[in-house]
């Protein structure tokens, strides 16, 4: 459902924008007040916020650069450095600090809301909507311990119910069989958040104007095909140099340096 909500809020947003000027195009959307890992009395956090106020969007990257080498974890960090390289036109490169935000805090509102922006400014804002297995394997895929702990309780609760409900001689066994079903549907989804991150897939955006496709990692070879900017893949295999990617079907090497991991 990911592609639909880009879709209604691209919608949305041309809508709003339609009484403003002629090429004019909405503002990336900052995150709620919440509770960072960083404290606020850190002078480079009170330096990138006033630099950005001021409209000096690489200042405030530096600041909020240095203070990430010391947080690596903290989402909210990249969330800013994805509105810096947006209001500094690196589309690319923001809609890949936002899915880097997006693996530590979750699908809010705001990135993805942002992520639309970045597609439609790279011209993918018309990828086709995913069939309903694809959305589920990315969800699976994607989805945060939270989620898993959630939906376990959910589950869990349900289950109960179920074990409550069954009074009826004629329904007993089948309502209990059904609640046994759902008590280990629960077991599966502690156990996934529990262990998430061991086997979590890494992904891959394209930062160059052009990456070359290579079926192996030499540059000698010519490209099965060429990404263009913004292009999102699954990281199968690091090296020093190179990283092999999979995009739908299709997989091959390219350069490191042209893509962003998250």
């Amino acid at each position: 459902m990911r592609a639909l909500f880009h879709f209604v809020l691209l919608l949305g947003s041309l809508v709003s924008a339609g009484g403003g000027a002629a090429g004019s195009s909405p503002d990336p959307r900052p995150l709620p007040s919440g509770s960072p890992t960083v404290s606020m009395a850190d002078p480079r956090l009170r330096a990138a916020e006033e630099a950005y106020r001021k409209g000096d969007y690489e200042g405030a990257a530096k600041h909020w650069k240095a203070v990430l080498a010391d947080h690596p974890w903290d989402g909210r960090l990249e969330y800013d450095l994805g509105n810096c390289a947006y209001r500094r036109g690196r589309y690319a490169e923001a809609l890949w600090r936002y899915e880097r935000a997006r693996r530590r805090l979750g699908e809010r509102t705001e990135l993805l809301f942002n992520e639309a922006l970045c597609l439609r400014r790279l011209g993918r804002a018309g990828d086709p909507e995913p069939s309903l297995p694809s959305r589920l394997r990315t969800f699976l895929r994607e989805a945060l311990p939270v989620h898993w702990f959630r939906l376990a309780l959910g589950l869990q609760a349900a289950a109960l119910l179920l074990a409550l409900l069954a009074r009826p001689w004629k329904t007993r066994r089948l309502r209990a069989a059904l609640a046994l079903c759902v008590f280990l549907a629960a077991g599966y989804a502690f156990h996934r958040a529990a262990t998430l991150e061991e086997g979590r897939e890494v992904g891959a955006v394209i930062l160059a104007r052009e990456a070359p496709l290579r079926a192996e990692p030499r540059e000698s070879l010519e490209p099965i095909a060429r990404l263009s900017r913004g292009v999102r893949a699954v990281l199968v295999e690091r090296g020093p140099r190179w990283v092999r990617i999979r995009i739908g079907d299709r997989s091959g090497w390219i350069p490191l340096s042209l893509c962003g991991l998250y």
